[in-house]
């Protein structure tokens, strides 16, 4: 996050001390078409070191040439002119140079709709017909594509996401190099799938860019979504980024089980995924077992498949008027059932637990310290006394 107004006063800054610098990339797009720029990255022929100097910072990317500055609240990534040396992982270039000119710093990057610059006062440095190709709407690589593929395969799905993102056309040279360089995407992280897959999944015209991302057959060569996708297409209704990674939960949990995710996350979509299959219907019970927000998601991805529907205040209601939300909540102790039963703990205390909160949450008992008892005494205390 951040504002023009501080984007142009480090810009001043830099110039006051003799620096070139302009605000590069997405905000110079979003400004020209009429957007409100989210993030401000800035490109400034002054050294790292120089930057840190200047401002309050912190060393994000020192190697590569970035310095975050921070102003108020808000954060600026300050990147020194650069070429890149070549990239092993088709992520980072091994190294780079500084001190290179600002076109050449320009021609590195990746599609010319985020090579433009401007200054202080507003005005466009266009090395790229970038302003052309906003006007065609239309995403096509700086430069050679299978080029700027090959430094970082991210790009591929990069101008997914600007599809999704904007409702462009992709250029056909670059459309044809992402098709072909495809192959490439096995190489990136999990992390990076997950953050780029979401925001394609985030954007308005969703549903194009996933039509683009089948018709090349990008999902392919990501293991784990590309049942997903299939379904996606063929059914033509957008989706949530959790209900997508459920639904590749659904079908494909070997696969989708070696992803990244928290281990929080893991098992919020591995249950949901589980409690979507058609048959299941969601209860008082699941509630209980794995609370509100896996059953919500649980039933958004039913939905989704089989084309059901579940009101969800609905489950809000049950889930709040539950008559027992924990077994710590039960109005009988495990102590009072061992000085019963005059037995030691053990495994048989969690099953007697689980049958009372069974009858308690389908009404066949209520959690009163009175009926429990009695519930206890004539169904177990006999049975385990003699055990």
């Amino acid at each position: 996050m951040g504002t023009i107004n501080h984007a142009n006063q480090i810009i001043k800054k830099l110039k006051s001390e003799g620096h070139e610098a302009y605000i590069v990339g997405g905000a110079v797009r979003d400004h020209l078409l009429g957007l409100k720029p989210v993030d401000f990255d800035l490109t400034t022929s002054a050294k790292p070191n120089q930057v840190m100097k200047l401002f309050e910072s912190r060393a994000t990317g020192f190697k590569y040439g970035t310095i975050t500055v921070l102003m108020d609240q808000f954060t600026y990534e300050v990147t020194t002119y650069r070429t890149d040396g070549p990239s092993e992982d088709q992520r980072h270039p091994d190294y780079v140079f500084f001190g290179t000119s600002v076109e050449e710093d320009v021609l590195r990057r990746d599609f010319t709709i985020n090579g433009m610059l401007m200054d202080e006062h507003g005005e466009i440095t266009d090395y790229v017909s970038g302003q052309d190709d906003l006007k065609q709407k239309t995403i096509k690589t700086i430069g050679e594509p299978y080029l700027r593929f090959s430094e970082d395969a991210l790009r591929i799905l990069r101008a997914i996401y600007f599809q999704g993102k904007l409702n462009f056309s992709i250029e056909d040279e670059t459309y044809e190099a992402m098709k072909k360089m495809a192959g490439l995407l096995t190489t990136l992280s999990n992390e990076r799938l997950i953050v780029e897959l979401s925001k394609i999944i985030k954007t308005d015209y969703q549903l194009k860019a996933i039509d683009t991302l089948h018709t090349l057959n990008l999902h392919h060569h990501i293991k784990g979504i590309e049942e997903t996708i299939d379904v996606i297409v063929k059914k033509k209704k957008s989706i949530t980024p959790e209900t997508f990674f459920t639904v590749a939960y659904y079908f494909d949990e070997k696969n989708m089980s070696q992803w990244t995710f928290s281990n929080k996350l893991k098992h919020k979509f591995h249950t949901a995924g589980q409690l979507s299959k058609e048959n299941v219907k969601l209860s008082a019970q699941h509630l209980f077992d794995y609370g509100l927000e896996i059953v919500k998601l649980a039933a958004r991805t039913q939905a989704y498949l089989f084309d059901t529907s579940y009101a969800m205040n609905k489950l809000e209601y049950m889930y709040e008027h539950l008559p027992i939300k924990s077994a710590v909540d039960l109005k009988m102790k495990s102590t009072e059932m061992m000085a019963l039963t005059h037995k030691k703990a053990g495994a048989w205390i969690k099953d007697v637990q689980d049958d009372m909160v069974k009858k308690i949450l389908s009404h066949e008992l209520k959690n009163e310290r009175t009926e429990l008892f009695l519930y206890f005494r004539e169904t177990y205390v006999k049975g385990l006394k003699h055990e």
